[in-house]
């Protein structure tokens, strides 16, 4: 029961991804959520790779990574309780507490502010990741960790505007600031490597966003805006990359 709300919010955005995109991935993402019973058994050898062991060694035990990590998706070669198989590849979407919580008391199906806002855009960005994976495994296509976010990011934007339509008519840009916005903030436990892939995210896909709103979204420009996003869908990090270089240079 306390994983029910957040299963109905995954499917929606999976809905919404699959029309948005024209694909399927034949399962449900909500399928492949952590049970809520062995959520906190999970191995944080999952997590290290993310994490400067500076701050390990500093700031918390090696057994109480995950309790930092508010969403991740989870990859394996072989199968654990945490994953289950799709196309031979083992897949997991964690969530922690805290966003299975806040999700739970303030729906954003219902109602989204400043209580459940950043628990929304964990829940859309992690989502966005196992989708994407997917896709990839089912095409045969390589797919980096970068391009992952890349998508992700304007995943989140794309349905942030789907869901504020749907609940009020009307798009509150202060929801939409934080994707325009090359201002970026980021979390002090994270390893270089990470870090530098959310420095190329935080310059590249504000641009690009900002593109969408203002050549598709205000102009009510429908089907090319679908046909710009699913080409976007279907690059690969140096083409989405290229994409976004090129209307910087227009």
């Amino acid at each position: 029961m306390i994983l029910l709300i957040i299963e109905e919010f995954i499917e929606s955005i999976q809905s919404n991804i699959e029309k948005i995109y024209d694909f399927t991935t034949g399962v449900k993402a909500s399928d492949f959520l952590v049970d809520e019973k062995i959520r906190h058994k999970i191995d944080a050898s999952y997590f290290e790779s993310i994490i400067d062991e500076e701050y390990i060694d500093n700031n918390i035990n090696g057994n109480d990574i995950k309790d930092i990590i508010i969403g991740s998706i989870l990859i394996n070669e072989q199968e654990d309780d945490f994953t289950r198989d799709y196309m031979g590849t083992f897949l997991g979407m964690y969530f922690s507490d805290e966003v299975i919580d806040t999700i739970t008391e303030n729906n954003p199906m219902q109602v989204l502010g400043n209580r459940n806002y950043l628990a929304f855009q964990t829940v859309l960005e992690e989502t966005s990741h196992l989708l994407y994976t997917m896709h990839a495994l089912k095409f045969s296509k390589p797919c980096s960790i970068l391009e992952l976010e890349l998508q992700a990011y304007v995943d989140s934007f794309i349905l942030t505007i789907l869901h504020l339509q749907k609940m009020a008519g009307h798009v509150h840009m202060g929801y939409l600031t934080p994707y325009i916005s090359e201002d970026a903030e980021f979390l002090p436990y994270l390893c270089e490597e990470s870090k530098q892939r959310y420095e190329i995210v935080s310059r590249t896909c504000p641009l690009y966003c900002k593109y969408l709103y203002d050549s598709h979204i205000k102009k009510l420009e429908k089907n090319r805006f679908k046909r710009e996003i699913i080409d976007f869908y279907s690059k690969s990090q140096a083409g989405k990359l290229q994409r976004i270089q090129d209307l910087r240079n227009i």
